[in-house]
């Protein structure tokens, strides 16, 4: 597979951005989890980037109703969240709630332009060769995927 950068990516774990991103430690997601449970928001998004890697722990460790919630934040944050959204489609647990979907398409319609950029950028370079295995999980991420990309294209035409 050719890729944009004219080298294939690095073997083993394919965590999609998040190589970049840190993880957040236990203490922080219970930290997130009980700012979420105390409705708090306003504060969650003031700390805009640096509340993912604990909003994205929720999402993948806590129960459904906090999932979803985290997840729902996640698409308040906007682009800079793609990544760890997009990571998440890869997850068992996206079977058991479409969270993380729905804030990926509010983000894709919301900023259409960054998100069509991010995904074109995502699918020529690291994500393509995970993109390319024919799992049900990747079919579901190349779906949802591909919604994305007609959600900010309909919106780039409304746009006009």
């Amino acid at each position: 597979m050719q890729h944009l950068k004219g080298k294939k990516p690095e073997n083993g774990p394919v965590r999609g951005a998040f190589r970049k991103e840190p993880y957040a430690s236990p203490a922080e997601v219970e930290k997130m989890n009980l700012l979420l449970r105390e409705r708090k928001e306003q504060e969650i998004l003031r700390m805009g980037k640096g509340a993912i890697p604990a909003l994205v722990g929720v999402v993948k460790e806590e129960s459904l109703v906090w999932m979803g919630t985290a997840a729902l934040m996640l698409g308040k944050i906007g682009v800079p969240a793609l990544p760890a959204l997009v990571e998440c489609l890869w997850s068992d647990r996206l079977q058991v709630s479409t969270s993380p979907v729905l804030a990926l398409r509010m983000i894709a319609s919301a900023h259409p332009r960054e998100t069509a950029r991010w995904i074109a950028s995502y699918v020529n370079g690291e994500g393509g060769e995970r993109l390319a295995r024919t799992d049900e999980k990747t079919k579901r991420a190349f779906d949802v995927l591909n919604k994305m990309m007609e959600i900010a294209g309909e919106r780039m035409e409304d746009e006009e």
